[in-house]
């Protein structure tokens, strides 16, 4: 009988983890026009709970827009996210490829 519990548990992980990355796939999809993600923003996406239409919102209605905000030329877009408790999303994008790509995300505490 232990071994049965331990599959089912193995198999609503699994099934759960698919539902998972389904939703985050159908997310990533949406991605604003001329903009993609990058294999490191996807799982920073996807492990600090990022929606899609989060993104969405600060590349195209941004707060601030810190052009040549970093060493490396990025550009950050930042949005204050009421659904997060009103904490700033950080968008770092490398505006010098085609598309532009979205580096990293996050939310960022240093942001007042």
């Amino acid at each position: 009988m232990a071994a049965s519990v331990v599959a089912r548990i193995a198999y609503y992980q699994v099934k759960n983890s698919t539902i998972a990355s389904d939703r985050f796939l159908k997310e990533e999809r949406r991605m604003v026009e001329g903009f993609e993600l990058s294999e490191h923003a996807r799982h920073q996406m996807q492990a600090r709970n990022i929606e899609a239409s989060w993104i969405d919102e600060t590349l195209c209605i941004p707060e601030r827009l810190l052009p040549l905000a970093d060493f490396y030329g990025n550009t950050h877009y930042l949005k204050q996210i009421s659904d997060f408790g009103g904490r700033w999303l950080r968008v770092v994008v490398n505006p010098t490829v085609e598309p532009k790509r979205v580096v990293t995300i996050f939310f960022d505490r240093r942001v007042k």
